[in-house]
Order: C-alpha cells, then sequence, then structure tokens
C-alpha cells in the first residue's frame, strides 16, 4: 500500500538533498509526495488547532503521533529546502498535536481516538526509542522554522527520558536518536548530548565489519546485525556516522562514515551491474535491499540518502574549515 510514512521520509530526505543542492525537480517531487500525506491527514473536531495523521487499517505504518511526526518533519524541511510558507499553517497544527500528545515527563503517548478525545499507547507494536526520538527531530525542526519556543521545550523533554535510560541502541533506534541530538544541539548546545551521541557512535562501530574484521573485502562497512547483512542497517548506521562527524565527533566517526558509504554504494543498481534484467525502469539509481538480490525499498532508500547527505554536507564544511 502507499504509506503516509513512506511518502512524507521520502519528501524529508529529498528536501534535505534540496537544501544541499537546490533543484526545483527535487522540490515537485517532495511537493507531490507531501500534498499525498496532507490529503490523509485530519483537523481535529475537539481542537481545530490540531492535525494530525490518522492510523489506517488498510495500511497500518504507525500510530498518530509517530506518523504525524514524520509528516511535520517532511513539512519542515521541505519549507527550509524552497522557502514557501504556505505550509506554515500544516506545521503549527501538527506540532501542536505533538505537544498535545505529550505527557509532563516528556513521554509521547501514540494513540489518539478522536471521537473520544482519548490518548493512550498500545502494548505492542511500537518501538518507544524511535516514537520519542522522531518525535523530538520533528519539534526540533519546527522550532528551526518557527522559532516557538515551545517546540523547543518539547524536543528537549522528549529526549530526556531516553538520555537517562542507558540503553544501547540498534541500528533503526541509533539513527533517529542521533538525527534529534544533531537538530537539537544546534539550539541547545549540551555536553550531555555531545557525550552521549559519542557513547551511541562508539557501540555502532562495534558493529561494523571493517578491512581487519570483514570476511570478504565487498563487505567492509556492512552492519551486520542481521545475516545477510541488510543494506538497510548499513544505511542507518551511515546516518548515524555521519551525523556525529557534524557534531564534531568527525575524528572518531568519519572513517566509519567512509566504509558505510562506499557498502552502500556499492549496491546501487546501475546500467552496468543490471544488465541482465529485461526491464530495469525505474530501479535505476536504486539500493539493493541485500547482496545477491535485485529487490529496493523505498525506507532503505532514504536512510542512505539521508546518511550520505549528512555525509557530503560534513565534507563541505570541512572543506570551507581548510
Amino acid at each position: 500500500c502507499r504509506s503516509l510514512v513512506q511518502e512524507s521520509d521520502a519528501a524529508a530526505a529529498l528536501s534535505a538533498l534540496a537544501e544541499l543542492r537546490p533543484g526545483e525537480q527535487l522540490l515537485e517531487t517532495c511537493h507531490t509526495a507531501l500534498s499525498y500525506a496532507i490529503h490523509f491527514t485530519d483537523v481535529d473536531e475537539r481542537d481545530p488547532r490540531l492535525a494530525f495523521a490518522s492510523r489506517s487499517e488498510v495500511c497500518p505504518d504507525g500510530w498518530e503521533t509517530e506518523k504525524t511526526a514524520q509528516l511535520l518533519e517532511g513539512l519542515c524541511r521541505y519549507r527550509a529546502a524552497s522557502g514557501h510558507a504556505e505550509v506554515d499553517p500544516w506545521i503549527r497544527s501538527t506540532a501542536e498535536f505533538l505537544l498535545f500528545m505529550q505527557d509532563d515527563d516528556g513521554v509521547f503517548q501514540l494513540r489518539y481516538d478522536p471521537e473520544t478525545g482519548e490518548r493512550s499507547t498500545p502494548r505492542e507494536g511500537h518501538n518507544r526509542v524511535v516514537a520519542q526520538s522522531r518525535c523530538a527531530l520533528a519539534l526540533a525542526l519546527a522550532y528551526r522554522e518557527l522559532e516557538r519556543a515551545e517546540y523547543l521545550r518539547g524536543a528537549r523533554q522528549a529526549l530526556a527520558p531516553l538520555l537517562e535510560s542507558g540503553h544501547e541502541y540498534s541500528a533503526a533506534e541509533a539513527r533517529w536518536v542521533l538525527s534529534a541530538l544533531l537538530e537539537l544541539s544546534a539550539f541547545l548546545p549540551d555536553e550531555r548530548y555531545l557525550q552521549w551521541a559519542d557513547r551511541i557512535a562508539a557501540h555502532r562501530r562495534r558493529e561494523q565489519l571493517t578491512e581487519k574484521s570483514a570476511p570478504a573485502e565487498d563487505l567492509v562497512g556492512a552492519t551486520l546485525e542481521d545475516v545477510p547483512s541488510l543494506t538497510a542497517l548499513t544505511a542507518d548506521d551511515l546516518v548515524v556516522f555521519a551525523a556525529a562527524c557534524l557534531m564534531g565527533l568527525a575524528e572518531q566517526n568519519e572513517a566509519a562514515a567512509d566504509r558505510a558509504a562506499r557498502y552502500v554504494m556499492r549496491l546501487q543498481v546501475l546500467p552496468e551491474n543490471a544488465y541482465y534484467l529485461a526491464e530495469v525502469g525505474k530501479c535505476l539509481g536504486g539500493i539493493r535491499e541485500r547482496p545477491g538480490t535485485n529487490l529496493v525499498r523505498l525506507p532503505t532508500m532514504t536512510s542512505a540518502l539521508r546518511g550520505l547527505v549528512l555525509l557530503t554536507e560534513h565534507r563541505l564544511r570541512s572543506r570551507a574549515d581548510d
């Protein structure tokens, strides 16, 4: 099914690229994706100031809070890349919904029933770390665009429960935590954020195959939490390492980011390595889900694109500093 979360995620990744490399075609694609997502976003009848993305039973791609956070990120990145302020009402209404779903301790309730106004969190079917980090990232970006203090406060409070947990994160979790820390630390410099990012990145580096540990040369840079290695894991770790570099931790993470980027790019579908396919079509440029397959998935693509954009941004900053 066509997923609101995937459309918004793709719009966010492409908008991040457009910020780095402006292009009308990129922005048109982002606008199309966000228009689709907004079409399935509801204004709360109980409080017209709030807008949220409802959970779909046909395409169950997350609970209301997670979906709305992903939409908000896409809207904010599109605004930054395009300069189009017509999305501001949607940024405000979705950000206000996230704050409405946040408890005093910073934890978000994930499920919303618009008929009763009840907020709740299901016992299963969600990842608390990803949900909290996604919301923190979205609110930090909303603050960047609209400069409303309550958004920055909500983002900081969202990360507080995770900061105190001491949890070691999977690649998918670490990707969202580092993305949120990168944006939040730009407005709230905090030594604890830097130390936290350093610990997370160090743990993720231990999961990466290096020139010494890889059983074969073409596996250097891969993350092997799953066998055979899923490209998604390596793409997520690329986001982690590149974000850490942008936070000032390049000495420890630059080599890991380069290894992950090279591994991901080796799996890109190109005319010279897909000549045997009858119809390559839209797969060209895609990233294979794992070695030996021609499967391309949008979530892996967006994660890889985010990581490559962050690493490129780090390279450009380093060059400017030199």
